[in-house]
């Protein structure tokens, strides 16, 4: 037991591990909270709170040591999957769950809203949600990888800048950009064939 790197953790965390021997292993796995990135410490975090069960902070854990998570994803025209964003301690990360369960829960909720929505006459009849479930491989930086539930599993989109798919282009890490405001499209080349799908005159300009 390494009690240095379990004492970078949350208080909780700490707690849990001293009885929960899969938190222990994950947390000797994962290594110091303080050298994750700052949206996986926000992740774990945040899980503590409320009355989280112990499963739930195992299953974020995880999905941290793995950099791997589930989203609900909905098709654009453009080919881009949009995914959504949350807040955690005034930041904006991916809107991601640490289990399909989760992540299908949210999808549920879609699909009961589109049916509503058309029964009051806000939508077409034939109107259907065309949002799915997605794996999300990230490493908590400004890049995402997305998969489907099929086996082995077809990559959607492969290492794209994740504030593209949650609608916020121009929050995209700086480096990705010129001193003009420009998108740089060298710097952005290397990390996905996708991008150049996404990029329009109007957000670039």
């Amino acid at each position: 037991m390494n009690l240095s790197i379990i004492k970078t953790f949350p208080t909780a965390i700490q707690e849990m591990a001293k009885s929960n021997d899969t938190a222990l292993v994950l947390i000797e796995q994962i290594g110091s909270f303080e050298n994750l990135p700052v949206a996986f410490q926000k992740l774990l975090s945040d899980t503590t709170r409320g009355n989280q069960s112990d499963n739930a902070v195992i299953n974020m854990l995880i999905c941290v040591h793995q950099k791997r998570f589930y989203a609900e994803c909905v098709p654009c025209a453009s080919g881009q999957f949009s995914m959504g964003i949350s807040e955690v301690d005034g930041a904006e990360i991916p809107a991601l769950y640490a289990t399909p369960a989760e992540a299908f829960e949210s999808y549920a909720e879609e699909v009961t809203r589109y049916r509503f929505e058309i029964e009051c006459g806000e939508r077409d009849e034939g109107d259907e949600y065309e949002g799915s479930v997605c794996i999300i491989e990230w490493d908590g930086g400004d890049l995402v990888s997305i998969y489907d539930f099929s086996y082995p599993p077809l990559a959607l989109a492969e290492s794209s800048p994740w504030r593209w798919h949650a609608g916020n282009p121009r929050k995209i890490d700086n480096v990705f950009y010129q001193q003009d405001g420009h998108l740089n499209l060298d710097k952005l080349a290397p990390y996905s064939t996708d991008v150049a799908r996404y990029i329009t005159p109007t957000i670039a300009a």
